[in-house]
């Protein structure tokens, strides 16, 4: 578990006082400030920031100052996802399920805490991230008005940037929670093969991919970035308080119903369980931080390296790590997170016993012992979500150096591929070099294994299997559209893994010793030969052929795109990511992974490159819904107009929120 901890405290109540917080930087209260719908100030909003609509839909927002840019924000949302923004809104409130029911429940009785933490600290947030807020909302307010139409009646333009902040605002993790309750319940289930999660779910590993290269590495001499998240496409009452929490909800015959929960909760965290012996509490580091959108605003006005970093200290957004690169040629990776000082040993999924109020974390492990790797030997840096070990293979992490409880040291057949393309790729790397390097549909797996499994395979007298080795001799151990064999390759690999153990899949195991060229083998070859059969009896029952191509099977389907793409579930060691969901044609739809994709070039004037799969907007039938899909399939990119005057030069429509298309044009 990764950054919350998990503590079975004694039931001792008179030895467990309160625990005082960590000092954080927040900036000094001016006074009290109240967050309200701005209907006073919506014209004057309106005409401080112009809409610039390029190619493809993009919006580019021109604003005379951050409230102004956060209205303009809120408006563009609004037009091109409708309904979906005030929706979060009203989520953010916890008042959903008064109208869309009881399914609701939920998700609401959480969010009326989140949003109570908004209510509370949004007073303490710098001015400019509260005008941001305060112009997102009245955006937001401001399309309702203009198109009530489009809403349901109970979507009123009424929401504050308090209720924007609260979608910021994080709280303790109700997985982490519920994983350590499942296993506390029934830990034999844990190690019964036979309630395994099925093929499909191990493959759906989420994450992003990122680079940075030095301009030692590049023929320009200046530095590049890639940016690649993978997203899914669409006891006592000295000790214990026990909050109760009332939720109203539109019941089935349409009244108005409430309900009533109840929760226990401590100083130090929330109750997860109970038994006679021990509370269970999750104490986690990320409960209560509302200073995300503030650490990002900050983050883009910053204008040096040094200011940067100074930014980074906030840690207000643990669930990303951060990759740069800037004009002044440095790169870096930052490895962020908001990580106990332990005082005690590392527990990992299991809990640590409190007896006392010093066997509870008070405070964050420094800032400066976090890993960092700035302008490193080679002049790259890589992160495709695994610990930051091998960030650089120049420069291994010393663990000495680092806190106790950082994550285990791994090394995943993604991040290897990563490292290898970005290590190797040479020292005259254009844009467009690196563009072509973030599509290669090598499959890292299928380099690791398939000669073995041929080998094995090779003497069964089975027809089917000798159809099977034969295709997987001549593949080219790629995911490319083009590829045959691939798609036999994924039906395998779901079946050997969910079959054999993590330990005895492969004959060379993980190894730090030898990071990147393990794992590596077969380590059942009986196992991997009965998974071949599978996947082939398999296939034929679908219909499919041994050899289809893989973009036959494998499709960017959106709109009045239906095409072939190139890539792979990460577990098989695929740069290109993408997961895929079955169609009525038997087909597979990608739904997840690469979303969209931004390369930049830090000249003078920075040069770049992006593409977003699903398109600008979510309304389907619309001219942007779609545009971006084929072009992604093939794995081409759109130039980005990047200064006011290349975006005036390509732009298609200007506006102002609230005008007629075109009305300033």
């Amino acid at each position: 578990m990764i950054g919350a901890l998990l503590l079975a405290l004694a039931i001792q109540p008179s030895a467990i006082p309160a625990v005082t917080p960590a000092t954080a930087w927040r900036p000094a209260p001016s006074g009290t400030v109240v967050s309200r719908p701005l209907t006073d100030t919506i014209h004057v909003l309106a005409e401080r920031v112009e809409i610039v609509r390029t190619a493809y839909g993009v919006p580019h927002i021109l604003a005379d100052d951050l409230k102004a840019m956060g209205f303009g924000l809120g408006y563009v949302q609004s037009e091109d996802y409708s309904i979906s923004i005030a929706v979060g809104m009203i989520r953010s409130r916890g008042t959903l399920a008064r109208h869309l029911g009881a399914d609701e429940l939920d998700a609401d009785f959480v969010a009326r805490d989140v949003h109570a933490r908004a209510v509370a600290t949004f007073h303490r947030l710098d001015p400019r991230t509260r005008d941001v807020y305060d112009g997102f909302a009245e955006g937001v307010n401001h399309y309702i008005r203009l198109h009530p139409d489009a809403f349901p009646s109970w979507v009123t333009p009424d929401f504050t940037g308090i209720d924007a902040l609260a979608r910021d605002v994080q709280t303790w993790s109700r997985r982490d929670a519920a994983r350590f309750v499942a296993q506390f319940d029934a830990p034999e289930a844990n190690r019964d093969p036979a309630i395994r999660p099925p093929p499909e779910q191990s493959f759906t590993l989420d994450g992003s991919n990122a680079w940075a290269f030095h301009g030692t590495r590049t023929a320009s001499g200046h530095t590049i970035l890639l940016r690649n998240p993978h997203l899914r496409w669409d006891g006592d009452h000295d000790l214990l308080s026990r909050p109760s929490g009332t939720v109203d909800y539109l019941a089935d015959d349409g009244a108005t119903a409430l309900e009533t929960r109840t929760s226990w909760s401590t100083p130090h965290g929330p109750v997860i369980h109970r038994t006679g012996e021990h509370v269970y509490l999750l104490k986690d580091p990320r409960d209560g931080e509302f200073r995300r959108g503030e650490q990002f605003l900050r983050m883009m006005m910053t204008r040096t390296f040094d200011e940067w970093l100074q930014v980074m200290r906030m840690r207000a957004h643990p669930t990303s790590n951060f990759t740069y690169a800037d004009r002044a040629g440095n790169i870096a990776h930052y490895y962020n997170a908001r990580l106990p000082l332990l005082p005690h040993p590392v527990t990992g999924d299991t809990a640590a016993v409190a007896v006392t109020s010093a066997d509870i974390w008070s405070e964050l492990v420094p800032w400066a012992t976090l890993p960092l790797y700035i302008n490193p030997p080679g002049g790259y840096v890589q992160q495709a979500n695994d610990p930051p070990d091998y960030t650089n293979l120049n420069v291994p992490l010393d663990r000495d150096t680092v806190p106790h409880n950082l994550p285990e040291r791994r090394l995943r057949l993604r991040s290897q591929l990563s490292l290898e393309l970005a290590a190797r790729a040479g020292d005259r790397l254009t844009l467009e070099d690196v563009v072509e390097l973030k599509h290669s549909p090598r499959v890292l797996m299928a380099e690791r294994v398939v000669d073995e499994l041929v080998t094995a395979a090779g003497g069964e007298a089975d027809p089917g299997l000798a159809e099977a080795v034969a295709v997987l001799e001549a593949w080219d151990r790629r995911a490319a559209a083009d590829s045959r064999g691939a798609v036999l390759f994924e039906r395998w690999a779901a079946a050997y893994f969910a079959a054999v153990a993590d330990s005895l899949r492969w004959r060379e195991p993980w190894d730090p010793s030898n990071p990147v060229t393990t794992p590596n083998g077969l380590g059942d070859e009986g196992a991997a030969v009965e998974a071949l059969g599978w996947a082939v009896g398999s296939l034929r029952e679908e219909g499919i052929p041994l050899d289809a191509p893989w973009g036959d099977i494998h499709r960017v389907i959106r709109g009045n795109v239906n095409a072939p793409v190139s890539g792979c579930p990460p577990t098989l060691g695929c740069f290109r990511v993408l997961m895929f969901e079955p169609t009525e044609d038997g087909r597979r739809a990608a739904n997840r992974g690469d979303s969209w994709v931004l390369l930049v070039e830090f000249g003078d004037v920075p040069r770049a490159y992006t593409v977003l799969a699903y398109g600008q907007t979510a309304r389907s039938g619309a001219p942007h819904y779609a545009d971006q899909a084929a072009m992604f399939a093939r794995g081409e990119l759109k130039r980005v107009a990047w200064t006011e005057v290349e975006i005036r030069a390509a732009a298609i429509r200007r506006y102002r929120p609230g005008e007629e298309a075109g009305g300033r044009g």
